[in-house]
């Protein structure tokens, strides 16, 4: 279980990346910053996020919700700026200026996975997200869940993403 929660944290930062890996870089980029040279085999998905990247090729407004618990909501993170939400639309937005994309921040500390689809219909499929970015398992690990019940609620929380319509990673 802890191998499978570790992978979806690592697959979850993937994600991000592989968002941001297929957004153009502006042609003048800021010599001081350091650059991010990962392997073409860890910046691809497996499963592209198709209604997204439709949305993104059609200069449509895209949405973002993510999904979480602490880590998400910005626990450690010294302003509500520096949360992941908010840095990942402002480097969006630094990549993409001409498109219109928000990131929700719809994290909640301590939370497990059966809170957050306790608030589904109103944190999440509210929000109409073409993406919703889901962080999840580490509360369930700390306090000794057992990794069935959280396959399954997993696995209905994917469902529930999906049948609004939007990508989910």
């Amino acid at each position: 279980m802890r191998y499978r929660i570790r992978s979806g944290l690592f697959a979850g930062a993937l994600a991000l990346g592989s968002l941001l890996a297929v957004a153009p870089t502006p042609a003048a980029t800021d010599a001081s910053a350091p650059r991010c040279d990962a392997p073409a085999d860890l910046t691809r998905l497996d499963l592209p996020l198709r209604r997204t990247a439709r949305r993104l090729a059609a200069h449509r407004f895209v949405v973002i919700v993510a999904l979480g618990s602490s880590s998400t909501a910005g626990a450690g993170a010294s302003s509500a700026e520096a949360t992941y939400p908010s840095r990942l639309m402002a480097e969006l937005a630094r990549r993409l200026p001409t498109q219109s994309i928000i990131v929700l921040n719809r994290g909640i500390g301590g939370e497990r996975a059966i809170d957050m689809l306790a608030r589904f219909d109103e944190s999440v499929a509210a929000e109409r997200p073409d993406l919703v970015l889901w962080q999840l398992g580490t509360n369930a690990v700390l306090r000794g869940y057992e990794h069935s019940k959280s396959d399954a609620l997993i696995h209905e929380g994917i469902e529930r993403i999906k049948a609004i319509g939007s990508d989910v990673f």
